[in-house]
């Protein structure tokens, strides 16, 4: 269904052929969020969204009735750049009413079967505040090789299932944060001016969390960040087979002055290699995991859930 398309856009949507987007208005839309307004709502085939290079100052919103929707670049065009300057305690253009973390994304994602390629993310309000530029809400998201940079709260993980296949995500204050179960797999986590990679919210029935395989953590200036510390009590952070550099603390993790939490986060480490892999020095409350524990970290495990879903195929 529809609704209120124009005839002729409900059949180039329904014809298979990708939208494509462009500035100098060479392409089907201008702008990406009139594009993404134009597809049929709960698609259950897959629309594809072809975005000519350029910066797109813009706030997206991919709508629940949004599904299968893919947004990638346009053939082998230079970087697609998605940017806004909205931070916690600014203001919505559109409402004019304050925000808080939830609101200030550059991106917001609530429709299952999102995939993004190629694409840079960014909140450029710098050090105001917290300044999301992705925000998830549905299930089953994916983002290949797509940048996602900032400063305080930059990746909102706040979903169900999420994939990230070699991305760069950069920020400071726990800006990998919130309750989805994600894999980030062979991705680069630069951290910035020292401060958290990450602040989890994992529920208590979820087994995983936010989970880090084959990453590489660098930092601009070698401030020295913690690993983590948990936003809820129950946190779930695992890092297997990463490359640590030599800004991560030596006890790793913190647990934000609540030695409650220190009961219940599930923090885990496995097979990381660089100068501040040693978990010897590590907090007593974070665990290394055995290899027999470490094997069961893998994608399907961890992602399949009911449907079997398995983002690498």
């Amino acid at each position: 269904m529809v609704g209120v398309l124009s005839l002729a856009t409900q059949a180039f949507a329904a014809d298979g052929k990708p939208i494509v987007v462009n500035q100098d208005g060479s392409g089907d839309f201008r702008t990406i969020q009139t594009a993404i307004d134009s597809v049929p709502k709960n698609s259950t085939t897959r629309q594809i969204i072809s975005i000519a290079a350029g910066v797109y100052r813009e706030r997206l919103k991919i709508g629940k009735d949004v599904t299968n929707l893919t947004l990638r670049r346009l053939g082998e065009t230079p970087a697609i750049h998605i940017v806004y300057d909205l931070h916690a305690g600014g203001t919505n253009p559109v409402t004019g009413e304050k925000v808080g973390t939830s609101g200030s994304e550059t991106v917001l994602v609530e429709g299952d079967g999102f995939t993004a390629e190629n694409i840079t993310f960014d909140n450029d309000a710098g050090a105001k505040g917290p300044a999301v530029a992705v925000r998830t809400k549905g299930d089953r998201a994916i983002f290949r090789n797509c940048d996602f940079s900032g400063w305080q709260d930059r990746l909102y993980t706040n979903g169900k299932r999420l994939y990230f296949a070699d991305c760069r995500i950069s920020g400071r204050v726990d800006f990998i944060f919130g309750k989805a179960t994600a894999v980030f797999n062979n991705c680069e986590v630069i951290s910035k001016g020292g401060g958290y990679v990450t602040a989890a919210s994992t529920p208590a029935t979820s087994k995983y969390g936010l989970v880090f395989l084959g990453c590489t953590l660098k930092s601009e200036n070698d401030e020295k960040s913690f690993l983590g510390w948990p936003w809820r009590p129950d946190a779930q952070v695992a890092y297997i087979g990463c490359t640590l550099g030599s800004h991560i603390r030596p006890e790793g993790w913190d647990n934000w002055r609540d030695p409650n939490k220190e009961k219940t986060a599930r923090y885990a480490e496995y097979g990381n290699k660089g100068s501040d892999a040693d978990t010897s020095k590590r907090v007593g409350w974070a665990k290394e995991l055995t290899e027999a524990e470490a094997a069961e970290y893998t994608i399907p495990n961890i992602l399949a859930g009911e449907d079997g879903w398995d983002p690498t195929k």
